[in-house]
C-alpha cells in the first residue's frame, strides 16, 4: 500500500505542477497579448501621424500653388482682358463666317 500512496503523491505532484506550468503558460501568453496589443496600437498612432503630416504638407503645397497662380492673376490682368475682350470678338466672327457659307 505504502508503494501506491507514494504513487498517489507523485501523481498529485505531477497534477500541481502541471497546473502551476499551465498558469504560468496562460500568465506569459497573455503578457505577449498585451505587448502585441500595445506594440499595434503605437504603430497606428505613428501611421496616423505620417498621415496627419503628408495631409498637412498637401494643403500647404496646394496654397502655395494658389499664392503663386493668384500673383499670376494679379501681375497679368490687362493680358487676361484683352485675351477675353478678343475671344469674345473672335468666336462669333467665326460663327457668322460659318453660317455664311
Amino acid at each position: 500500500m505504502s508503494d501506491l500512496g507514494a504513487w498517489r503523491e507523485l501523481r498529485r505532484a505531477d497534477r500541481l505542477a502541471d497546473r502551476e506550468q499551465d498558469r504560468a503558460d496562460k500568465a506569459a501568453a497573455s503578457a505577449a497579448q498585451r505587448e502585441a496589443r500595445r506594440l499595434e496600437r503605437e504603430q497606428d498612432r505613428a501611421d496616423r501621424a505620417a498621415a496627419r503630416s503628408v495631409k498637412r504638407q498637401d494643403k500647404a503645397d496646394r496654397a502655395a500653388r494658389w499664392r503663386h497662380s493668384r500673383a499670376w492673376v494679379v501681375d497679368n490682368g490687362a493680358l487676361l482682358c484683352t485675351g477675353l475682350v478678343m475671344a469674345c470678338a473672335i468666336v462669333p466672327a467665326l460663327v457668322g463666317a460659318a453660317l455664311l457659307k
